[in-house]
Order: structure tokens, then sequence, then C-alpha cells
């Protein structure tokens, strides 16, 4: 987490960030079953902010493939604790990082820079890339094999730019499970 602007701003978005995720994790949990559950056109829609919004990321995709609100957990999350920051206190510029989950703000004139890596057991950006206030960006999500991302698919890594931390985590998700080749004599699933 990080945030940029005045002292006072600053410190005023940390305290309401930190008050935010107090019980934020025990209200997901109260909602879990449903939000292992698959999202179809008639499923029950969850009653936290979170867990709609989770909810409501995934369901885009769920006429075309199995996927559950978990698929946008850590993306919802970041985007969560960002917005309690930016209601708080005026920022130029704050990201909320969720383990490669990434929710923006970004004041008018601010920029922000994304490094890529190859490795991240041995970051070395080999790529950045360049995201301005007045672009739609305002999430950023891999998913992959390896990690604790639970990817059905043999994709390292999908990155995926979106306007909410929430969709780019739901659409990294579905991009890499769909990234496959079942029966291919050089894949060994375990």
């Amino acid at each position: 987490v990080e945030a940029t602007g005045p002292a006072a701003s600053v410190e005023a978005a940390y305290q309401a960030a930190m008050r935010r995720f107090d019980g934020l994790l025990a209200e997901l949990c109260g909602e879990l079953a449903l939000l292992r559950s698959p999202v179809r056109a008639n499923s029950p829609v969850p009653e936290g902010r979170v867990a709609r919004r989770m909810h409501q990321a995934v369901a885009p995709f769920a006429a075309a493939t199995f996927i559950t609100p978990m698929a946008a957990v850590a993306g919802s999350v970041a985007q969560e604790i960002l917005a309690v920051m930016v209601e708080a206190a005026p920022l130029a510029r704050a990201y909320v990082n969720n383990g490669g989950d990434i929710a923006l703000h970004l004041a008018e004139g601010e920029r922000f820079r994304i490094g890529l890596v190859e490795r991240p057991d041995r970051p070395n950006l080999f790529a950045t890339a360049s995201i301005a206030a007045a672009d739609p960006v305002r999430g950023i999500a891999t998913s992959g094999y390896p990690g604790r991302s639970f990817s059905l698919g043999i994709a390292e890594a999908v990155t995926v730019l979106a306007p909410s931390a929430a969709m780019a985590d739901a659409a990294a998700t579905v991009i890499a499970n769909a990234i496959d080749l079942p029966g291919h004599p050089a894949i060994e699933r375990l």
C-alpha cells in the first residue's frame, strides 16, 4: 500500500485502510459457501460490499465458463482498501497491491509506472508500462499455474489491465485457465 499527497492526507488514508481491513476477511468468510459456488444467471448475490464486487466481476464470464466469485477475491479486496483510502482524504496517487492484484488511484495529471519482471523470486525489470490518469486502467492482475492463484491452465503468467482490480483479477483467471493443451504429451499433470 502506498499513497502520495499531503502528509495529513496520506496518514488519514492509511488509517482508513487499517480500519477497513480489520474484520474484512471474517466478513468474506461469513459468505464463503456462496463465494465458492459457481456463478450462474440465477445465482444469489452476496450481501457484503466486497463479496458483491467479486460476484459482479466474474458474472460476465459465467455463461461461458465455470467461475466462482473467488476468482476475483484479491483484486476486490485491493479495490476495497483503495476505495476507503481515497474516500478518507485527497490523494495524488495511491495503490494497493494484494499479492500482485493491484488497484490504482491517479488524480488528474498523475502517472503510474509498472514494472514487468520475468521471475518474482528474482525481480529484474525487463519492461515497464505507464498508466496515466486519463487512461481507463485502474486495475492490474496476474494469474498463472505457479504460486497462489490456483490456475487450471498451463500459463506461467497472464497479466490483465482493466478498469478495476476486481475485473482484472477475474479476467486474468479466466484467461490463465483457458491456456491449456489437454492430452498433449509434453504436459504432465500431477
